[in-house]
């Protein structure tokens, strides 16, 4: 199976740097190994247009802006569906692949499912928990159901994905369409595993495939801009697939849960994100509309936005 890596990178040279060789270190070789510099300027840009002219795999589009996760992971899906390959393995930049992590999820993969989610390890070697079932009903609940404990080697179906190592048959996205660019970050992936389930396509869990984070995944005691983003887009999960009743009192419980930790924390600026968030939620504003970066506090403009743009 011929097979394009999608890779979206933005400011991060370091862990791009690992995770690239980590690619190239594949027991299995890609064919094709598509990059998406999402406006980087910390020297990303000259890096990957030296890499390029030593490894023909490698295809740079370079953005010139911050599309965000969701708008650089459309574009390079867009890019590489148009490559002679049958399937493309999406990640992000800070996680790095062991070196037969292709090998094992082209082995689930050819028992015939079409989306396949390789474990994702913590820096202290945990792994990250998968979901076992969407919930749209009970408003007390999160959306989705986590499972944790999965045994060594074992092959699951799994009901959500992170972009960061799933196996994709390209086909998968004319079912589903590309990712929503309009969640800016966060839950774009969230939003292609519900249609994917809509869609009658079945994920896998390869847990013999192995992507080490690079980074620890930890709660912060503040609220930042992705935090924002967090709360608005989980939102907007529940405005397209959640009855009205339960999306409007699961955003009031997002209303507590983060004003309480921001008034524990003496968090202030938290509380305007976190008011700020859930407004544009209901308002189902979308796209990037906070700037990635310290929080800049209240305008007009940003409290009124224009709607509902980018509905669904």
């Amino acid at each position: 199976m011929n097979v394009a890596a999608v890779m979206v990178t933005y400011n991060r040279i370091e862990t791009l740097k690992r995770a690239l060789s980590a690619l190239s270190c594949q027991s299995v070789p890609l064919d094709h190994i598509v990059i998406v510099n999402n406006g980087s300027s910390d020297g990303t840009t000259e890096f990957l247009d030296a890499a390029a002219k030593t490894d023909s795999r490698l295809h740079i589009i370079n953005t010139g802006a911050n599309l965000g996760g969701a708008g650089g992971f459309k574009a390079g899906v867009l890019y590489a569906s148009a490559l002679p390959v049958e399937s493309l393995w999406l990640m992000d930049d800070d996680i790095i692949a062991a070196p037969d992590c292709l090998q094992h999820l082209l082995d689930v993969a050819a028992t015939g499912y079409l989306v396949v989610q390789p474990a994702r390890i913590q820096l202290d070697g945990t792994e990250f928990p998968t979901e076992e079932a969407f919930n749209f009903s009970n408003p007390l609940r999160h959306p989705t159901r986590p499972r944790r404990g999965v045994r060594k080697g074992a092959v699951r179906e799994i009901i959500t994905i992170p972009f960061e190592g799933p196996l994709i048959r390209k086909e998968v996205f004319l079912r589903t369409g590309l990712p929503d660019e309009s969640f800016f970050i966060l839950c774009d992936d969230l939003n292609f595993a519900i249609q994917c389930h809509l869609s009658g396509i079945r994920i896998a869990y390869a847990a013999e495939a192995r992507m080490q984070r690079a980074f620890d995944h930890q709660a912060q005691a503040t609220l930042t801009w992705k935090s924002y983003y967090e709360i608005r887009n989980l939102i907007e999960i529940d405005q397209r697939y959640a009855p009205k009743s339960v999306t409007v009192a699961r955003a009031f419980k997002l209303l507590v849960k983060f004003t309480g930790l921001c008034l524990k924390n003496q968090d202030w600026p938290g509380l305007q994100i976190t008011m700020t968030a859930v407004w544009h939620g209901l308002r189902r504003q979308r796209g990037k509309t906070v700037e990635p970066g310290p929080w800049k506090g209240w305008s007009v403009p940003s409290l009124v936005g224009k709607g509902r743009e980018g509905r669904a």
